[in-house]
């Protein structure tokens, strides 16, 4: 599992995300977005919603093609 999770989301707290992501142990990895909020928009960053999916995305591939091969 997969979680990718913003460090300032007022929503899903970081520190409740670690807690989960702990709980599951090597089933899970923890992606960190640094200073992300819910919307994975970076407080000081202007970038389009296309530009942060994109990112998402790459990270999302990534940890497939590593889980599959």
């Amino acid at each position: 599992m997969l979680f990718i999770q913003r460090t300032a989301d007022a929503l899903a707290t970081f520190d409740m995300i670690q807690d989960v992501v702990r709980g599951l142990g090597s089933r899970a990895r923890l992606q960190v977005i640094e200073g992300g909020d819910h919307s994975f928009r970076v407080r000081g960053k202007r970038r389009p919603d296309e530009e942060i999916g994109k990112e998402l995305g790459e990270l999302a591939a990534s940890f497939i093609q590593e889980v599959v091969a």
